[in-house]
């Protein structure tokens, strides 16, 4: 059976042919029995009724074979009707080989023995009988098989977590055979078995049931994203149509839509925050810069005043004075000194450069230069392997090593301060560690806040890790401590 261009079955002349040449060779086969009872009744003289009876087997069977084809015809088994068709060819052309064979032989022989051609024909009956008493038994362990794969594939269908719709496209409609329990959940109450897929889902766009009747037609799998209205709410939907079937269901169709509109809303709102925060972020950044800023003028002035006051009036001033202009002086330059900080680390992000290979040993050797000074007066160690390219910004990496070279010098007296790296699989990790006291588990990890300071700091700000933090933060990377009471060592990661 075929389909038209609409899908509507029709009648392939290669079936009426099949049909016929079954008719046509039980009328064969028919008329020599037919021959039989005319030669016995006429020539012979035998008794009709005795030679009907005597042919009555043969011609049951042959009613029994031409009523079993048109069966066959006018009961979706069409396709079955070639193969009918052969086996019986094959079956009388081996009998017929049989009879020939021992009519020949016993002709040869000059003698006739109904025995051994009854029992030739039988063991003929015999093999054929075997070959489809195997057909047979292969085709019940299909079938046992076959129950099985439905019973596995109903059980998926119904309990699919995607609401599933078996449809047929027939005469350019999309009709719904059968639906699941999750797919009744999501668009109708009861069932939705011969409605129309178009009456039942809203798919918002004509173009899209007409992709799903064009996917059905060419047997391609057709995916797309639906939103459809169910009453007052409002579904996101994936859809995805899979053509299957053959012979006369070969336009069939499972239609899967998958409900993400939790999955929506949930991508929705993270986006708004996304954007809410970067929005704030820029805020904060330019809340820093400005701060930052602004603060510059007014710090000079106490720091000039102060200086003003300390020259013209040293000399009447008691050593409490003094020390008072002193204290805030020291308070000046410690506040110019976060506020400095403070600007640096709300640069990180907008003043940043591109990331470029940068050699990690040229950029630790142009740091240990800028610091030589410093490294020399409090008599540091500075030692470091051989240290590996990276993609960075230059300037930063620089930045990075020079806080915690300087956050060793600043802590320790004497430091032994030695830099090294280990290569991993996505990113390389570098290591600055020194020989100070130790930093208790306890701060490690608000020792990278905002003006936070370790019980081991000294004049610092407590801003030198967290511009480290947020540097490598920009990078992908991240920043940690290990410490005991023999040394500390900061690790930082840069991705390869």
């Amino acid at each position: 059976m075929s389909l038209d261009e609409t899908g509507r079955q029709t009648l392939p002349g290669a079936e009426r042919s099949h049909l016929a040449l079954a008719v046509a060779l039980a009328a064969a086969l028919a008329a020599v029995v037919v021959f039989d009872v005319y030669e016995d009744a006429t020539q012979q003289g035998e008794a009709l009724w005795l030679t009907l009876l005597e042919n009555s087997v043969p011609l049951a069977l042959l009613v029994v074979f031409v009523g079993f084809s048109y069966w066959l015809y006018h009961n979706r088994e069409r396709q079955y009707l070639a193969l009918v068709l052969r086996w019986a060819v094959f079956g009388l052309i081996g009998i017929m080989f049989i009879l020939l064979w021992v009519i020949g032989s016993q002709s040869y022989q000059e003698t006739f023995k109904p025995v051994i051609m009854g029992a030739h024909t039988a063991i003929g009956g015999t093999v054929a009988g075997a070959g489809i008493g195997y057909v047979s038994a292969r085709l019940h362990q299909s079938r046992d098989e076959i129950a099985t794969e439905r019973d596995r594939w109903e059980s998926l269908f119904e309990n699919d977590p995607a609401g599933i719709a078996d449809l047929r496209y027939d005469g350019g409609e999309l009709t719904i055979e059968r639906a699941n329990e999750e797919f009744r959940d999501l668009f109708v109450d009861d069932s939705a078995e011969g409605e129309a897929l178009v009456a039942v889902v809203d798919h918002d766009d004509e173009a899209v049931e007409d992709a799903i009747g064009k996917a059905i037609r060419e047997r391609e799998v057709y995916s797309t994203a639906v939103v459809s209205r169910v009453g007052d709410s409002r579904l996101f939907l994936k859809l995805r149509v899979v053509p299957y079937g053959i012979g006369t269901d070969a336009r069939r169709a499972f239609a899967i839509y998958t409900d993400v509109t939790e999955l929506r809303q949930t991508q929705e709102q993270l986006e708004a925050q996304m954007e809410q925060l970067a929005e704030s972020n820029d805020r904060l950044q330019q809340f820093a810069y400005i701060a930052s800023h602004d603060l510059q003028e007014p710090l000079r002035m106490v720091s000039s005043y102060m200086s003003l006051l300390e020259d013209e009036y040293r000399d009447e001033l008691d050593e409490e004075a003094k020390e008072y202009i002193d204290f805030a002086a020291n308070g000046a330059d410690r506040m110019q000194k976060m506020v400095d900080e403070l600007l640096a680390y709300s640069r990180v992000e907008t003043e940043g450069k591109e990331f470029t290979e940068a050699d990690a040993t040229a950029v630790l050797e142009e740091t240990r230069q800028s610091l030589e000074l410093r490294i020399e007066e409090v008599d540091a160690t500075v030692t470091a392997a051989e240290l590996p390219t990276v993609e960075a910004d230059r300037n930063q990496l620089g930045q990075v090593f020079q806080n915690l070279i300087e956050n060793a010098i600043d802590h320790v007296d004497q430091p032994t301060i030695h830099i090294d790296c280990e290569e991993r699989d996505n990113e390389v990790v570098f290591s600055v560690s020194d020989d100070g006291p130790g930093i208790p588990e306890s701060q490690q990890d608000r020792i990278f806040d905002l003006f936070e300071r370790g019980h081991r700091d000294g004049d610092g700000t407590g801003m030198g890790l967290a511009i480290c933090d947020r540097i490598l933060s920009r990078h992908g990377g991240n920043i940690w401590v290990e410490s005991a009471d023999d040394g500390t060592t900061f690790y930082f990661s840069v991705p390869r």
